[in-house]
């Protein structure tokens, strides 16, 4: 009874404040905070940036985040580039280009219309592993430019699977291990298995469709940037294989499915310090306090400007391996040939 008091007089005492003619303004005057997100990747020849703002107003905020002009510059409000930098001197700049023709998954968030930012690089003239990348995103109605700055993850080096491993062997009495070296500018590591399979009901081989399950080995982290670091992930093949029976239905009278084993992907995602420091500081919090400071390598503006890289080598499965998982109990009922 004392906390339902408690609770009755603190909102006996919120209708009294509300009565007064003093009122507080929690809005304050708006103005344009831009908020980018963008990861350069080494490899790729299609670069994507996500640039929004922050919108204010009165009413329901998960109404304004329906409306798009509430979170996009319209086209002609901003002008993108990047500008690449090597020694100091600039070398290229690449406009980016306003795209809306990206789907996006429904959610609290405008939907459809996504709007995003890409820009193109040469396949024979790729993103300079020695070069510094700078993003301007500059209003042309404010004059405010926001800037941010990344230097790229230099490519992983790989010691397993070896370079000479010819196929996949998963086999349950065993373990798979990745094992690596960390690369400069390299902090945060991210590793998957991605088993892929085809199948089709049987007696239909004209319906083939290829399929994948990805198996998460965790996130790694090193001790510095600088690379060189011995690095290495592993996981019991039990679970692999009780991976596959949790993600694909079993071959039933009613679901007919043959299936054959096609090849295992490694992969090791690699990000920047501060793609690290971003995602350890917006983890859930395991505490009772919930406000956790911000970060944000943006000037002018709010967001992350990093860079990431991605290693991936794809084995074939090996018949051994193709044997074992048609007749292993856990795997049996998946009908694999």
């Amino acid at each position: 009874m004392r906390f339902k008091s408690i609770i009755l007089s603190a909102l006996a005492s919120l209708f009294l404040f509300s009565a007064c003619e003093n009122e507080v303004e929690i809005n304050g005057d708006w103005r344009d905070v831009p908020v980018v997100f963008g990861l350069l990747d080494v490899d790729s020849t299609e670069q994507f940036i996500r640039i929004s703002r922050v919108f204010l107003g009165e009413g329901d905020a998960l109404a304004f985040a329906q409306i798009q002009d509430s979170l996009y510059y319209k086209e002609g409000d901003i002008d993108a580039k990047v500008f690449e930098f090597i020694n100091g001197n600039e070398t290229r700049v690449f406009p980016l280009v306003r795209r809306t023709d990206i789907a996006k998954d429904t959610g609290i968030f405008a939907n459809p219309g996504q709007v995003l930012y890409s820009f193109e690089v040469p396949a024979n003239n790729k993103l300079k592993l020695n070069a510094e990348y700078v993003l301007s995103v500059k209003n042309i109605k404010t004059g405010n430019e926001l800037i941010g700055r990344t230097q790229l993850v230099k490519k992983v080096n790989v010691a397993t699977p070896s370079q000479f491993s010819q196929s996949a062997n998963i086999f349950p009495q065993q373990k798979t291990f990745v094992k690596w070296t960390s690369s400069e500018n390299g902090r945060l590591y991210e590793v998957f298995l991605r088993f892929i399979y085809r199948e089709y009901p049987e007696g239909l081989p004209q319906n083939v469709v290829r399929k994948e399950v990805n198996i998460n080995l965790g996130r790694l982290t090193a001790n510095n940037d600088v690379g060189g670091e011995e690095l290495q992930r592993e996981i019991d093949n039990r679970v692999i294989y009780q991976t596959l029976a949790s993600f694909i239905s079993a071959a039933t009278p009613e679901n007919p499915m043959l299936r054959f084993a096609d090849s295992l992907y490694y992969v090791i995602n690699a990000g920047d310090e501060d793609l690290f420091t971003y995602l350890n500081v917006n983890q859930p919090s395991n505490t009772i306090a919930q406000e956790r400071p911000q970060f944000t390598n943006i000037e002018n503006g709010l967001g992350l400007f990093a860079s990431r890289n991605t290693y991936i080598r794809r084995l074939p499965i090996g018949p051994l391996t193709s044997d074992s998982l048609r007749n292993n109990p856990v795997t049996q009922p998946l009908n694999f040939q």
